[in-house]
């Protein structure tokens, strides 16, 4: 029986239009079912988390990703809807003050502005013009005016005809945030040039220009009495919150007590508290400042990583804090205790079972969870280690998982009925980058390197016996190794690498069989057929060249798959050896399905909005799992 092998991806970016859920629908709903795209029965992981929003009433939350905007019971935390559609990472949200609206800013791939109906989850206007990413979002008072900063300018929206008020151009670099005073007469704005604007929201003239920070200014924010405006700078050796007086255009207070750069700032909804973020190393502390005093009232901490956005409920009672290491924390602001997280999970792998009915994922967080393929909910985490897996992989009859440390490369398996670790392999110099099960499940392959000169690695393929836990044999490949795969009968173990050509090893000898060499680009996947006649490699020659199937006894090139745009990640056979599907990267980040008789594209998939690093078919052949660079798996019908 086959097993697929999945691995690492690294990055994220762009494309597809999904449909939106109607919130008031979407209560009794699974997170996984939301928003799927055309030909899809659920989504695991939720992406990358980015900004975080309260509704004007607290009844809601947004957090921004980067496969859209999902939207939370903010008493519940129940998963409401998520609005999919932007074509980049949501860089900004900010919900209008009578709660109809949200507006999500497009990242730089994307550079629109979306509003989005709070109610139907549809899409109200979408606002182009920007030339970068929009960083920062804020409604007038009224609710009839958007502001919007990206690279050297701000625009100013109509909300209800989406057309441009204002264009207004005086920084020289990135305008990184804006913001509204309560009156919506004067609009602040704070830029990677140092500097921060007041601008006259009538006439669109410069009210002020206010100096003192010696670098980026990353937040603004006007006090909710307007008179006082907060500004802090991206980073600095200083590390202090400037606060200025409006009226006279000069500083009031200095606040004092970060110990690195500081993240963003906010006022707490009776305008007595500052709350700040420190975004360093070993600082992650959120910092509680009496504003009439500038005396410092209490630190949060609890965030793995730093807090990079905070906001209160609008009743002041909560803070939400979200942060790099994929959580939101929600905290009692009475007690500063936390009350709730949003798990955002990262997948950063997968493989299913033999029998198909379960697939396991590995996370930024550590966890590996066992998933139930069939209603897409969680069956068990897998105990017993501590560390970040980042490469997961089942033996042939599904009783042990495999997995890899991203630090260190150590080699774990799991007892899978059990949910407990069965073994660690005994590690060999450098890291273990992959591994794959041999069809008998007796052997495991790994790939591991070693550091030679600066920027030069040593590559091998270690392969133990599972039983003892011994090493067996080393294979010196060489070059630096993308993917291996074991023949279905175990005695042909099949690597790619950088070089673009496809190696045949024997396994039992650790002789080199063959090479084939028609890639001109790097290969990036390998897979046999189940009966081990054909193989199939996916490069980075995006077009006619970019899938090839070979003839895995004579080395023979077959047939060429054309029908990929982009660099091909990803290649797996159906357990039938009738399908084969294939993942690619920019633009389309699509997964084609090919008849292998034919060579004919039988399917095309698209919803994910980062390259398409794994494909991998059930053993029944009914479903195929996607993982791709937007930290999602997509389960396809």
């Amino acid at each position: 029986m086959k097993v697929k092998t999945t691995f690492l991806f690294t990055l994220m970016l762009l494309i597809v239009l999904c449909v939106s859920i109607c919130p008031g629908f979407a209560q009794d709903m699974a997170y996984t079912q939301l928003s799927l795209p055309e030909g899809a029965k659920a989504r695991l992981g939720k992406g990358s988390v980015g900004e975080v929003m309260y509704s004007p009433d607290g009844s809601l939350l947004a957090v921004g990703s980067n496969i859209g905007i999902w939207l939370y019971d903010a008493k519940t935390f129940q998963e409401l809807a998520l609005f999919a559609g932007q074509m980049d990472w949501v860089y900004s949200l900010s919900f209008s003050p009578d709660g109809k609206t949200l507006a999500s800013g497009g990242g730089d791939m994307d550079c629109t502005v979306r509003l989005w109906d709070v109610g139907t989850g549809g899409v109200k206007a979408t606002l182009t013009g920007h030339l970068g990413g929009v960083k920062s979002l804020s409604f007038t008072p009224d609710s009839t005016t958007l502001a919007a900063g990206s690279n050297t300018t701000v625009f100013m929206w109509d909300v209800a005809t989406g057309a441009v008020k204002a264009e207004l151009t005086g920084h020289t670099s990135h305008v990184y945030c804006v913001s509204f005073s309560p009156d919506g007469n004067t609009l602040a704005s704070g830029s990677w040039d140092t500097t921060v604007f007041m601008w006259d929201v009538a006439t669109g003239a410069v009210k002020a220009k206010l100096s003192g920070h010696t670098a980026a200014v990353n937040s603004v924010l006007f006090s909710p009495d307007g008179n006082t405006l907060v500004s802090v700078s991206r980073s600095g050796k200083n590390h202090t919150v400037f606060m200025w007086d409006v009226a006279a255009g000069s500083v009031k207070a200095k606040l004092t007590g970060h110990t690195s750069k500081i993240g963003s700032v906010l006022f707490s909804p009776d305008g007595k508290t500052l709350v700040s973020t420190s975004q360093g190393e070993e600082d992650h502390a959120i910092f509680f400042w009496d504003v009439v005093t500038g005396a410092l009232k209490t630190k949060l901490a609890g965030h793995i990583g730093s807090a990079n956005t905070v906001l209160f409920s609008p009743d002041g009672k909560t803070l939400a804090s979200r942060s790099p290491d994929g959580e939101v924390h929600l905290w009692d602001v009475a007690t500063s205790s936390v009350k709730a997280r949003l798990d955002m999970d990262r997948v950063r792998s997968l493989s299913f079972s033999p029998d198909g009915k379960t697939l396991a994922s590995a996370n930024t967080d550590g966890q590996v969870h066992l998933w139930n393929v069939a209603t897409g909910s969680v069956k068990r985490a897998l105990t017993g280690y501590r560390g970040w897996v980042r490469r997961v992989s089942f033996n042939p009859d599904g009783a042990i998982l495999a997995g890899v440390n991203y630090y260190n490369g150590e080699v774990i398996l799991w007892d899978v009925t059990a949910g407990s670790v069965k073994a660690k392999l005994t590690r060999p110099t450098g890291e273990v980058r992959r591994v794959a099960f041999s069809p008998d499940g007796t052997t495991l392959a790994g790939v591991t390197w070693n550091p030679k000169d600066y920027g030069d690695y040593d590559y091998k393929v270690f392969l133990w016996d599972v039983a003892t836990g011994k090493r067996k044999r080393i294979l010196d490949t060489g070059g630096r190794i993308r993917r291996i795969a074991f023949s279905p009968d175990g005695t042909v173990l099949a690597s790619v690498s950088y070089d673009s050509e496809v190696r045949l090893w024997d396994v039992e000898t650790g002789v080199l069989k063959t090479e084939l060499g028609e890639h001109k680009g790097e290969v990036r996947s390998v897979a046999f057929s189940p009966d081990g006649k054909t193989l199939a490699s996916g490069s980075r020659d995006a077009g006619d060249d970019a899938v090839l199937l070979w003839d895995a006894a004579t080395g023979d090139l077959k047939v060429k798959l054309a029908g990929h745009t982009g660099s091909v990640y990803s290649v797996s056979f159906s357990s039938d050896g009738k399908t084969i599907a294939s993942g690619d990267a920019w633009p389309d980040y699509k997964v084609l399905l090919w008849d292998v008789a034919t060579g004919a594209i039988k399917a095309k998939h698209t919803g994910h909005i980062g390259s398409v690093y794994s494909v991998s078919f059930s053993s029944d052949g009914k479903t195929l799992a996607s993982r791709s660079r937007d930290r999602t798996v997509i389960l396809w019908e």
